[in-house]
């Protein structure tokens, strides 16, 4: 696998660009950072894929690989900005009695979770999906009362989260006499088909799914910062164990079943609703948003062969942004023709397009020739589609002076609406160039 340094160059020089024009830095600072983040992101994932062919699939390799070098460069940043402006808002909270509440709290639900794995090891029983899914509902309750309490320390205790999965991964595969043992046979327990490389990547994944919306949302609270909690922790185990025990009803080509994506999109809902109701959060359309949102990764979790703990929240995250997608589709469908079956409606533009071209085609004043699309495409083109029912209406003589008009007028409209009863082109474009056309050329009779 040989690294395409050309592709390497244009993909950094396009995004120094893009952050250049978008984000005012300076142009070499900008150039710095891209060029480092694109060639350390392609060496590794030549290095991920060649030495642990069995832990990601090449879609997995991407988003983790690509994920490395941009949180490097964004921290890095981050800090020394922190440091030149003598800001330290990350410890500014430790000593608050939120902050203690809160970690009694978390540290209660992680002894928890070390009693639910001791037990389960200890009777050497392969996990089921339904006991797996226990720790996405104890991860899930963790960072929803991070969020809806303190975001700041939440995004300080994912990091640290974080760290300590890795270093007890490891552990894990370091194979030091005591402690290695025994993460290996917890492992054995809870692992399932898709942790078979060196790597136990669904926990990670499962974490880092839940604070990805941290990163990716940087304001208060709000559904966008919910979403992992709402995708992987609510959805993905609604759908499991309902599916598990209820499924009777498979999709094509998979093993998901029907129950258990309808309960994915109904435990969301009512997960949100409570929210409100309780006051938790106040966000307009929270329902209506929750609805569209929850039923696109529903049916994202029931057709993807990736980790959906990974793939989830990001595809609630898209959904809740582009929820405004679905209103302009249904005007669309209501309105458009047969000659809209592209994916661009291009009707429309062309009406404007064909209203407007003759502005800049004819730069004169007042005359014919620049009411050349209104006649053709607004007057002419709408006569002939209502069957005559507007025709004759020469309310535009009293308002411009032009020698002949109406014999012009006739040449020319009897040209556009031939042109428009044989044409198979968008006429709302052609015809107002013929129109143009037929008025040039009867410039004689002025």
């Amino acid at each position: 696998m040989e690294t395409d340094y050309g592709g390497c160059v244009a993909c950094g020089l396009i995004s120094t660009m893009l952050i250049y024009a978008f984000t005012n830095q300076d142009l070499m600072i900008s150039l710095v950072i891209t060029m480092s983040c694109v060639l350390l992101f392609s060496y590794l994932l030549k290095l991920v894929l060649i030495n642990f062919p069995k832990t990601f699939t090449v879609g997995e390799a991407m988003v983790v690989v690509q994920s490395i070098p941009l949180f490097v460069s964004a921290t890095s940043i981050q800090y020394v900005q922190s440091l030149l402006n003598g800001v330290n808002e990350e410890f500014s909270f430790i000593n608050t009695l939120v902050f203690f509440k809160l970690f009694l709290f978390w540290l209660s639900l992680l002894l928890v979770s070390i009693l639910v794995i001791w037990i389960q090891t200890r009777t050497v029983v392969k996990a089921s999906t339904v006991t797996r899914k226990t720790f996405h509902i104890l991860a899930s309750i963790v960072f929803l009362s991070g969020l809806l309490i303190d975001i700041p320390l939440m995004t300080l205790a994912s990091g640290v989260g974080l760290s300590l999965l890795l270093f007890v991964e490891a552990l894990r595969i370091a194979e030091i006499e005591t402690i290695s043992p025994t993460l290996q046979s917890a492992f054995v327990v809870y692992c399932d088909e898709k942790d078979s490389g060196t790597f136990a990547m669904t926990p990670l994944y499962l974490f880092v799914g839940l604070a990805c919306p941290i990163i990716l949302v940087p304001e208060s609270v709000s559904l966008d910062l919910l979403a992992g909690v709402l995708a992987v922790g609510i959805g993905d185990t609604a759908a499991s164990c309902a599916g598990a025990t209820f499924g009777r009803n498979r999709w094509s080509n998979n093993n998901r079943t029907l129950e258990g994506t309808a309960f994915n999109i109904l435990s969301q809902v009512a997960v949100v609703y409570l929210l409100v109701f309780f006051d938790f959060i106040d966000v307009p359309n929270a329902l209506t948003r929750t609805v569209f949102a929850a039923t696109t990764s529903a049916l994202v979790e029931a057709k993807t062969d990736q980790v959906d703990n990974l793939v989830l929240p990001l595809a609630l995250r898209i959904a809740e942004i582009e929820t405004i997608s679905p209103t302009l589709q249904s005007a669309f469908v209501v309105y458009c023709d047969e000659k809209d079956s592209g994916t661009f409606a291009m009707t429309p533009l062309y009406l404007f397009v064909g209203l407007a071209c003759p502005i800049i085609l004819v730069p004169e004043s007042v005359s014919l020739d620049l009411l050349a699309g209104v006649l053709a495409v607004g007057i002419g083109d709408t006569a002939a589609s209502c069957a005559g029912a507007t025709f004759g209406r020469n309310r535009w003589s009293n308002i411009i002076d032009v020698p002949n008009a109406l014999t012009r007028t006739v040449f020319a409209a009897t040209t556009s609406a031939l042109v428009e009863a044989k044409t198979d082109q968008v006429d709302n474009l052609v015809l107002p160039l013929v129109t143009i056309l037929a008025f040039q050329a009867t410039n004689f009779l002025s």
